[in-house]
């Protein structure tokens, strides 16, 4: 729902299994020496013991870090990978997605009952972050609003609410545009 260019990093899109660790290869020692302390400097302000700080010149830290290609077409993995493409597909036609204007922009959340909503144009994200399911009013105007994307089976709308199984989200709203494209 953000007007800025998405930036997914080191297998996200697919949810890799490898952690995305900082590495260098210098072979300047004095330089080399610098960036391992400045790193261990930085992630104390977070509360790091300085020995659990992964080395950047350390060639098991790059190692660590390689995506695990395999993953990617399976399982879970392969499922977040279409997640985000139809997220993407969702961002490129819908029109309320493509202006840019964020003027229009409304947010609605309940942090006790962990839900946070999201309003652009004729397009909501709902989002359940609790334990439990939720049930949730339409937005106003949008009646005959329909599912557009969802995370997980069982979101729905039904007698005028939104209704989300634990831990989930959904796109709901109105107007999609068609483009020329395949999805995904």
């Amino acid at each position: 729902f953000s007007p800025f260019v998405p930036l997914l990093l080191a297998g996200e899109e697919w949810g890799a299994s490898s952690p995305f660790q900082y590495f260098t290869s210098v072979e300047d020692e004095r330089l080399a020496r610098q960036i391992v302390e400045g790193r261990r400097r930085e992630f104390a302000a977070f509360g790091w013991p300085p020995e659990e700080v992964p080395d950047p010149q350390d060639p098991a830290t790059f190692a660590r870090s390689k995506l695990p290609w395999a993953q990617r077409p399976e399982g879970p993995h392969g499922r977040m990978l279409d997640w985000y493409r139809r997220l993407i597909h969702l961002r490129r036609s819908a029109p309320a997605l493509c202006d840019g204007d964020m003027s229009g922009v409304r947010t609605a959340w309940d942090e006790q009952a962990r839900w946070l909503e999201i309003r652009r144009g004729d397009l909501v994200l709902l989002a359940n972050l609790a334990d439990h399911g939720l049930d949730r009013p339409l937005a106003d105007g949008l009646d005959d609003a329909a599912i557009l994307l969802a995370s997980k089976d069982g979101c729905a709308i039904r007698d005028g609410a939104v209704s989300l199984p634990h831990r989930s989200a959904a796109v709901y709203g109105c107007s999609i545009r068609r483009r020329g494209r395949a999805s995904g």
